[in-house]
């Protein structure tokens, strides 16, 4: 089974030992939230296993490797940090081009990414997006003020992109695009995008997506 946030597996072994694993963000892996979807732990050891990891993921992220954290519990003991899987993910050759194609035709392109910040710029660079790629932090306005609001909405609306959000926060930076008169198109492959596809005007498939994709874009 699997969240928007993670997948994860239980198994028997045939010594009659029961396994619980999981893989996804980093962050989410070394600990879960009470606004997460599903099951709630907190790894073994996590002050110690987060500084380790986070350190890690961010210098994986410099070297341009994608990253997932993998979790593992025994029966009913601890839940235990594994490691992190690297994973080697350049952009498709024609994406450079396909991107100066679109904003040459006056249409904006923004990358909205779970990866980690570090190779959420370089991956922007690459493809010559921009680099004004920004963390879930400044989706969040600093007060209920309008003010405040009107500041973040700024910062959606000319940031190139942003990185390490979940689900929800991809919904939300097409709403405020959406709030400000735009008309949004979103692509996407899996249901780490189904919030922001469902809310999206336009959705944009690829032969290889999965099902889960085409079914919310289906409706417009």
């Amino acid at each position: 089974p699997y969240t928007t946030l993670f997948r994860s597996a239980r198994v028997t072994k045939s010594d009659g030992s029961k396994w619980f694993v999981a893989k996804g963000m980093v962050d989410v892996i070394l600990k879960t939230h009470a606004e997460d979807e599903g099951i709630q732990w907190e790894v073994e050891n996590y002050a110690q296993m987060a500084k380790e990891a986070t350190d890690a993921d961010a210098q994986m992220g410099i070297s341009g490797f994608k990253t997932l954290g993998v979790m593992v519990q025994q029966d009913n003991g601890p839940f235990k940090f594994a490691g992190i899987l690297p994973i080697m993910d350049p952009p498709r050759k024609d994406t450079k081009q396909t991107i100066a194609d679109i904003k040459g035709a006056n249409v904006a392109v923004k990358m909205i990414t779970g990866d980690h910040h570090n190779i959420g710029k370089e991956l922007a660079r690459q493809i010559e997006l921009g680099t004004d790629i920004r963390t879930p932090e400044s989706l969040k306005a600093a007060s209920d003020s309008k003010e405040d609001k009107r500041a973040r909405d700024d910062i959606v609306l000319h940031a190139d992109g942003f990185a390490k959000v979940k689900p929800l926060d991809k919904h939300l930076v097409v709403e405020v695009l959406q709030n400000e008169g735009l008309v949004v198109g979103m692509t996407g492959d899996g249901v780490n995008d189904a919030p922001a596809l469902a809310k999206a005007q336009i959705g944009i498939a690829r032969s290889e997506e999965r099902r889960v994709g085409k079914e919310c874009r289906s409706r417009w």
